[in-house]
């Protein structure tokens, strides 16, 4: 509209809510124990949600924000007067921590409106932001008609590339909050996270993100400032194909598919696994992770079943070698006449008798002992 491309820069605004845990930190490595199922850490993490309501200007102002706690009403114990940043700041209170009509239309009338009054009487301001059901209210068309505010919503799910405060702003925002968040943990020994703390880390990163350059390019990035719409349309976003996930092959697998999915008992067969079906796993995927653990647990439990059948051998032999041996087995055989020369020639026989009469007889008995 030629109305709205007529608006000058130093009155075009953009208005977000974000979120954020009060004790939410950057992630990190906890060291424990593989004999323990878990291992707890020591942190601030209060999970309680609060929202902030930021508004920017293309000429790289940033008005002061509206922070929503979660509660019934606001506590004086959650404020220090002493953190001159605050003196500006607007506060507020709902039960779940979220934005509604009446705090979008207290926020329009009480932040918007007061603080960002044109120079010059009749100036039409732009507000833009997005389609939120709290920003399309009667209340807030008629307050923002009465003073001459005209509104810009953006088309849905386009905020990662026509929201100039999502695309700039919150994200180092966030960063460095988690960053004071850890450096406050770091220094205080994980103390609970209080509103005031909150305010403390939250206020350090703003001050941080919202400088003149990084709005400055939020809106240069979105052509709403310059305007230039060319750059939408040209987003990566916008020209990238969407992903969509491989069909699937309906035919009957084959028998290299079947065996493929087998149970996997040694490394070796993860790892064939992962190459067979590397079109489903990405190089990276959770999945390809997944398995090469599985593979060296595999590999781990082979080797110490080794180990265990070895020493079972090893026991095994030695009680052979200390259980008694049979008694040898005696065959009475009926013979002639045996030569003594004979008889000391194997050491096999043994000539029984009882004395050396029977001896000398022509007949005698001999036994053969069946074992050495």
């Amino acid at each position: 509209m030629p109305i709205i491309q007529a608006i000058k820069p130093e009155d075009r605004w953009n208005m977000d809510e974000t979120g954020i845990m009060e004790g939410l930190g950057t992630n990190g490595l906890v060291l424990g124990s593989s004999e323990k199922k878990m291992t707890l850490k020591k942190h601030p993490r209060s999970r309680s949600w609060t929202t902030i309501v930021e508004c920017i200007l293309a000429t790289g102002i940033a008005l002061t924000p509206l922070v929503i706690f979660k509660g019934e009403s606001l506590q004086h114990q959650w404020f220090n007067h002493e953190m001159e940043f605050l003196q500006d700041w607007n506060f507020t209170a709902s039960t779940k921590g979220w934005t509604d009509n009446d705090i979008a239309l207290k926020w329009l009338k009480e932040v918007f409106i007061p603080r960002s009054e044109p120079s010059s009487k009749g100036v039409k301001r732009l507000l833009i932001l997005d389609g939120h059901g709290s920003h399309t209210t009667d209340d807030f068309f008629t307050e923002c008609y009465d003073h001459d505010i005209y509104i810009l919503f953006l088309p849905a799910h386009s905020s990662h590339v026509l929201q100039p405060l999502n695309i700039v702003i919150f994200s180092p925002l966030k960063q460095d909050y988690r960053a004071e968040l850890a450096l406050f943990d770091h220094q205080y020994e994980s103390a609970p996270i209080a509103k005031m703390n909150f305010l403390y880390c939250y206020g350090s990163a703003r001050q941080k993100a919202t400088i003149k350059r990084n709005i400055l390019s939020g809106f240069r990035a979105t052509g709403l400032w310059p305007i230039n719409s060319s750059k939408a349309l040209l987003n990566r976003f916008v020209t990238s194909a969407p992903k969509t996930p491989p069909k699937k092959d309906q035919a009957t697998p084959n028998k290299q598919s079947r065996e493929s999915f087998k149970t996997p008992r040694r490394a070796s067969q993860t790892r064939s696994l992962s190459t067979a079906r590397r079109a489903l796993f990405k190089a990276n995927s959770p999945t390809r992770r997944l398995l090469t653990r599985i593979g060296e647990r595999l590999d781990q439990q082979g080797t110490q079943l080794t180990a265990t059948k070895h020493e079972n051998n090893v026991l095994r032999s030695r009680i052979e070698r200390l259980r008694p041996k049979a008694k040898a087995t005696m065959i009475a055989l009926q013979t002639s006449k045996i030569s003594s020369r004979r008889i000391n020639s194997s050491k096999r026989y043994a000539i029984h008798s009882s004395d050396h009469k029977r001896h000398n007889k022509s007949s005698s008995r001999i036994y053969v002992t069946s074992g050495s």
